[in-house]
């Protein structure tokens, strides 16, 4: 029985703690001296204790065994069966926050040879696995769309490649009407990235020229929704955080989007990658809870990384292990973020790349990464995060520094506090019990 004990601050005299069982999908709250009978139950459950409460903690499930852990992700040789091609440095917008600095360096763009070489590499892995359905992601540190006639070129060879497509978009949704049909048309799901109101936009992500780009996003936006064509929306926020209220109210009056995501950019300059202080990284949690409560009560949902208990998984990301992602300059890398040699963790996060013969891969370099990825998660095991972060974001967890896969700082009391308010809103939507799964005020109270 996996359980984790997780201490708050109710204001009141005594200490009140979460007790947690992520595999169960179980959580309630309880005192201190509940919570030291449930860590004790979880090493003996047979022992004597009050029949109201073992009654309590059989209605509640409490003592289920724990379902099969998720499985960890595949050793031996690389064998992606999804391909993200990320396809230019280039873009029609200069977001003040942009981490690949796109449209500003010399320009990288992914050929449609190269490109058709990775769709084809990861046809030939699913037809020898018996598998059929393809997934391919349209990406890019700059705009996928930029590059227009390649984009058009990789989704017509994957479509006759294999008979069961699907394919990904993510897009700033500078399009015109033209395109716009032709996503709808040929595109499975797409996310846009931009960030609410007017004001928001066009500061934070203004054309190249400077110009505004609401207008013509929200045109891209009302297309598909004439067209009851689904979508997401990921916005970026930056500190103070102070328009993020505003900018959720502006999306949920203004488009029918029913899923939003977002994420904050700690970086001062474009081309950054900005860690957080842990004062910054609260004051955006805080007016996440705020965002999210308004957005709740517009009948929509909003997520940020990490903020969903339900996702239990062994691994952060599967793209070190099963996804051939395409760097514009041919590389296979670990990260979408990883767009060239000069990022610093291009050395360890490239392990290959794809030449005109098919795709060659470093399996020496690729398995010196995952034992670092491995030994994070270990170095995780205390954390109540195990099964919800996993180890965490390549990107976010890792630096340049030698060893610091294994250093924990405020990114991780974040990733945990984030989880903590998560669980004790799902806990009082449940009437004192959180179960996975389970429809709202789910039968129990608090002990």
């Amino acid at each position: 029985m996996e359980l984790y004990l997780i201490p708050f601050n109710t204001g009141e005299a005594s200490e009140a703690t979460i007790i947690y069982r992520p595999l169960l999908g179980l959580a309630f709250v309880g005192n201190q001296t509940m919570a030291s009978l449930a860590q004790s139950l979880a090493e003996d459950p047979s022992q004597p204790m009050r029949e109201d409460i073992r009654l309590f903690l059989e209605r509640v499930g409490f003592f289920a065994p724990d379902p099969p852990v998720p499985p960890p992700p595949e050793a031996g040789p690389f064998n992606p069966t999804n391909v993200a091609l990320l396809m230019t440095n280039e873009c029609q917008l200069r977001c003040t926050y942009c981490y690949a600095a796109a449209g500003a360096l010399p320009r990288r763009n992914l050929s449609v040879e190269l490109g058709i070489k990775a769709i084809d590499a990861v046809h030939e892995n699913l037809k020898r696995l018996n598998q059929t359905k393809m997934l391919v992601s349209l990406h890019g540190g700059g705009e996928p769309t930029y590059l227009w006639k390649n984009l058009k070129a990789f989704v017509d060879h994957a479509k006759e490649r294999s008979g069961e497509c699907e394919f990904s978009l993510t897009s700033n949704g500078m399009w015109s009407e033209a395109q716009t049909r032709w996503i709808m048309a040929n595109i499975t799901s797409v996310g846009i990235s931009m960030d609410g109101s007017p004001e928001t936009q066009n500061r934070q992500r203004p054309l190249a020229t400077g110009k505004a780009s609401s207008r013509i996003v929200m045109r891209s936006i009302h297309m598909m929704e004439e067209n009851h064509f689904s979508f997401g929306i990921r916005l970026t926020a930056v500190p103070p955080f102070d328009r993020l209220l505003d900018d959720i109210r502006y999306l949920c009056e203004h488009t029918q989007c029913r899923m939003m995501q977002v994420e904050a950019a700690f970086n001062t300059e474009r081309g950054e990658e900005g860690q957080p202080t842990l004062q910054e990284g609260v004051q955006f949690l805080e007016t996440f809870f705020a965002a999210q409560r308004l957005a709740e009560s517009y009948g929509r949902s909003l997520r940020c990384a990490g903020s969903d208990p339900d996702k239990i998984t062994s691994t952060a990301c599967g793209s070190p292990f099963s996804s051939l992602v395409v760097s514009p300059s041919g590389k296979i890398v670990a990260c979408f973020e990883v767009l060239n040699e000069a990022h610093p963790l291009a050395k360890i996060a490239t392990f290959g790349r794809v030449t005109p013969d098919g795709i060659e891969v470093d399996e020496a370099a690729r398995a010196r990464l995952q034992r670092k990825i491995a030994e994070r998660r270990v170095s995780c095991k205390d954390c109540y995060c195990y099964w919800t972060c996993a180890g965490d974001c390549l990107i976010r967890g890792f630096t340049a520094e030698e060893g610091s896969h294994l250093k924990h700082g405020a990114r991780c009391e974040l990733n945990q506090l984030l989880i903590r308010e998560m669980l004790l809103k799902r806990i009082a939507a449940g009437n004192g019990v959180w179960r996975r799964n389970a429809a709202p005020a789910a039968a129990g109270k608090q002990v």
